[in-house]
């Protein structure tokens, strides 16, 4: 978010990939480049290109799961967006053949919010979050799809569950008073 030329000039770097470090925690940056051949020969600027950096260190990151399913094949422009903390991670969608997982890191003790973006049809997308620990944590089914906006915050937790419930039931040899 600058004018170009107004921003931090990086002059002379040779090496390519460039690190850069000092960077602010949890912050959106926006870069151009331009190639210097010598002699006063530049190439056009290219950009602007856009990162952001980590909220946490990785050790307080972990792993939610994002499972997305079309009933046709694809969302159709309809996407969700994750916010940590005020900024964009990214915006996750069914491109195309009816399923995409995502894994996206989230850092303990941040605020998350989930954004909804329409599409064409919207009632043929199924959403499902998990935490760390497989929990389904929020979902909606055909035809839930939310309305556009904010449609999900919640606190991410990076805690292991040390008591996880019972999962995988079942009966048999089930008679009229037994099982």
């Amino acid at each position: 978010g600058f004018v170009q030329g107004t921003g931090t000039m990086i002059i002379g770097s040779t090496t390519n990939p460039h690190s850069l470090s000092g960077l602010t925690a949890a912050t959106a940056y926006d870069f151009y480049v331009q190639s210097d051949c010598g002699g006063g020969d530049t190439s056009n600027w290219v950009g602007p290109y856009s990162f952001s950096t980590s909220s946490c260190a990785i050790i307080d990151q972990c792993a939610y799961t994002f499972i997305m399913t079309d009933q046709g094949n694809s969302w159709n422009g309809a996407n969700i967006e994750v916010i940590q903390d005020g900024i964009s991670l990214g915006t996750y969608t069914v491109p195309g053949g009816g399923a995409n997982t995502e894994i996206v890191d989230l850092c303990n003790g941040s605020n998350i919010q989930l954004v909804w973006t329409s599409g064409v049809y919207d009632n043929e997308c199924v959403f499902e979050l998990q935490d760390p620990n497989s929990t389904v944590i929020f979902s909606f089914a055909a035809g839930g799809a939310p309305s556009p906006g904010t449609f999900y915050t919640f606190t991410a937790s990076c805690v292991p569950i040390t008591c996880p419930f019972p999962s995988n039931l079942s009966t048999t040899n089930i008679t009229t008073t037994s099982a």
